[in-house]
């Protein structure tokens, strides 16, 4: 007899009824009735297409509230901390743990040392000139003496 057994233990979820966890199936039920009962409540005043607008922005927090999560929290979870985080975030600040003058004297030494490879590359471009140029002379020779 061959029983399978999850091996991830902790993401094992026990399943109530037609593959949805009892917290799904509970807030599957009730995101259905509130939309039921907001569509059938407004549907003759306001008609069909208007009672399902105003029906889905209220049974879609319902029903993320059973079915989403992130990073291990649950929807209310989060939408608390993001509104937290939104409603009474204050601005963010940085500071230097450096003093101006520090900062000044690394962009100094910064510009010299590209300064100095600047200056380097030019002296090499020389120098490979020159040789390119003795080369041209030596090939220049050597068919005048052909």
């Amino acid at each position: 007899m061959v029983i399978e057994i999850n091996k991830d233990i902790e993401n094992y979820k026990e399943t109530a009824c037609l593959g949805l966890t009892a917290k799904q199936l509970i807030f599957s039920i009730v995101s259905l009735g509130a939309g039921a009962g907001i569509i059938l409540g407004l549907y003759q005043r306001i008609g069909i297409m208007a009672s399902c607008y105003i029906a889905t922005p209220i049974i879609a927090p319902i029903a993320l509230c059973g079915f989403y999560s992130f990073n291990g929290m649950d929807f209310p979870t989060l939408a608390k901390h993001f509104l937290a985080s939104v409603l009474h975030g204050g601005k963010l600040l940085w500071r230097s743990s450096e003093s101006p003058e520090e900062v000044w004297k690394a962009e100094a030494e910064i510009k010299a040392a590209e300064a100095k490879e600047e200056t380097r590359k030019a002296e090499e471009a020389k120098k490979a000139e020159k040789e390119a140029k003795k080369g041209r002379r030596k090939k220049a020779g050597r068919k005048e003496e052909v």
